[in-house]
């Protein structure tokens, strides 16, 4: 790429003179001499070939080519002042790269709330999300792979701060054989059909939770995945009640009533990897979560 031979310096006195109309007019509003202003303009028409005004009486008239890098040039002075403004945001404490890491467990539209007003506030953070599962979610603190977790459990040697509760229990699709028993089951009866698990998401350690032993398993590694199976009549699974509201209500899946046993409550922690080194968009983000989580009701 050729180096420019123009400045920026000199763009922007050409757009003060085409504003006001005049070398003099443009020298009063820079503060400048107009002999300093009439130089920067000739040097610019020199370095560029072309010209770029006509004098006519006291006033400077931009040509039609003179419009022309008149549009350039407002595009590369707008671009140059948001680049200093990112470079002013970012010292003043504005990370660039938020990592958050979220169990599949935490209801999306609360997420989504959080973000709408994240991005009233801030413009120049970026936010990495990633969802895991069981261990995977708390590795990120443990690891420091991610800035916040939102997880069902606290790592050890970490604190959390509560957000929100959370309700699982297990699924069927309402045609499913299970489901046509219409009575509450045995384990034994959910074993004979095959059960559909979330894996572990760590690649350190693998933690078997909700396993039943059933004679048939299914491992999917996300919830959507979980729920497509469901659907599809191949298996049950034990899944975060508010994220199916639109199944129950419309009845396309049923809770499986299992003797003895009744949904798990869970409540969903913040944990911060290191509050310490948050930035102020970590520490902003933090602070909707929390505020928006204290409105959330979860529908039993």
């Amino acid at each position: 790429m050729k180096e420019p031979t123009v400045s920026l310096e000199q763009w922007y006195i050409f757009k003060i003179v085409v504003e006001q109309g005049s070398f003099q007019g443009a020298a009063d509003y820079l503060i400048k001499s107009q002999s300093s202003i009439s130089y920067a303009i000739q040097k610019l028409q020199d370095n560029l070939g072309v010209r770029l005004f006509e004098q006519q009486g006291r006033r400077a008239v931009v040509t039609d080519m003179g419009k022309k890098m008149l549009i350039q040039a407002d595009e590369l002075l707008m671009q140059a002042a948001s680049i200093e403004q990112l470079a002013g945001e970012y010292s003043a404490g504005w990370e660039p790269l938020l990592k958050v890491m979220t169990t599949q467990l935490f209801p999306q539209q609360l997420l989504t709330d959080v973000l709408v007003l994240f991005a009233q506030q801030c413009t120049v953070t970026s936010i990495d999300f990633q969802q895991g599962t069981l261990s995977g979610v708390t590795d990120a603190a443990t690891y420091g792979t991610a800035d916040l977790i939102i997880s069902s459990q606290i790592p050890t040697g970490f604190t959390g701060e509560k957000l929100c509760p959370a309700q699982l229990s297990r699924f069927v699709h309402h045609q499913h054989p299970l489901a046509l028993l219409n009575r509450p089951l045995t384990l034994a009866e959910l074993k004979s059909h095959a059960q559909i698990v979330m894996s572990d998401s760590s690649s350190l350690r693998s933690v078997d939770a909700g396993w039943l032993g059933s004679q048939q398993r299914w491992t999917v590694n996300n919830f959507q995945e979980s729920l497509s199976l469901v659907k599809q009549r191949l298996g049950h699974a034990t899944l975060p009640v508010n994220r199916i509201q639109d199944e129950l209500a419309n009845g396309e899946l049923v809770e499986l009533i299992i003797e003895d046993h009744v949904r798990l409550d869970l409540s969903l922690y913040l944990v911060y990897a290191n509050k310490k080194t948050l930035g102020v968009a970590g520490l902003l983000f933090a602070k909707l979560l929390k505020q928006q989580a204290k409105q959330y009701v979860i529908d039993i």
